[in-house]
């Protein structure tokens, strides 16, 4: 069984069981990725998006048309990334993710992540929270 961090219970699994956690759990696969292992390919097709249960990734972003800028965002433990190809059907990934430790994370598709949100409302709120956070840090 597949240990949940006090990070991602709080943060993202925020109010559910054990039982309910495993049962997220077994709506994904579980997957791992080594320190330095490309996760997410900016411009591929994305039908999954990822929650990280244990380790660190940096997503990736190239911003602008005159020449190579980055925008740079390091994600842990309870943080997801992958939604927006997943989310905006048809849309290709906006960003290479990387592992820049070992990473643990819960590989969900659209219809897992539909019937997660359908039995655990709670979960939406916390993304949402977390997506805001993000758009936030963003904004000046």
């Amino acid at each position: 069984m597949v240990q949940v961090s006090t990070a991602t219970r709080s943060s993202l699994f925020g109010g559910l069981s054990d039982k309910e956690i495993q049962d997220l759990l077994d709506g994904g696969r579980v997957v791992t990725f080594q320190a330095g292992e490309l996760i997410v390919r900016r411009g591929d097709q994305g039908d999954v998006m990822y929650f990280i249960l244990s380790g660190l990734v940096e997503v990736i972003r190239v911003l602008g048309t005159d020449g190579p800028q980055f925008s740079r965002l390091a994600l842990g433990e309870g943080e997801f990334f992958g939604e927006i190809a997943i989310l905006l059907e048809g849309k290709a990934r906006t960003a290479n993710v990387v592992a820049l430790e070992p990473a643990t994370c819960l590989m969900m598709s659209k219809e897992g992540l539909e019937r997660a949100v359908e039995r655990y409302p709670m979960m939406a709120l916390s993304m949402l929270r977390i997506m805001s956070k993000r758009l936030r840090a963003l904004v000046p």
